[in-house]
């Protein structure tokens, strides 16, 4: 089983290398991933959902639409957090919640 990448104490997401990878959104929900980065552009897949690229950090309006995660936007938001620390070099005001 991979090791879970999880957000730290202030929802943080570490970043990753490309690969494949299970992401805990720090609310429960856990999904297996795959992450590639090339030239600035951040190409996310969630299985058995689908895979999209991000070139400039999303909101989580946005990341609901193309995952259908409109009934859990709880995940959408810890989503939308994941891919902007993916995408930028320092945090971004925070969409989610965490403990």
């Amino acid at each position: 089983m991979k090791q879970e990448i999880r957000p730290n104490v202030d929802g943080i997401f570490p970043k990753l290398i490309n690969g494949v990878h299970r992401l805990a959104l720090g609310n429960g929900t856990a999904y297996d991933i795959v992450r590639f980065k090339s030239k600035g552009t951040l190409y996310l897949g969630i299985k058995g959902i689908g895979c999209y690229h991000f070139a400039l950090p999303p909101d989580a309006g946005y990341v609901a639409e193309k995952f259908r995660l409109e009934q859990v936007m709880g995940d959408a938001m810890n989503l939308a957090d994941f891919i902007c620390d993916q995408l930028t070099k320092t945090p971004t005001v925070r969409q989610g919640k965490y403990p």
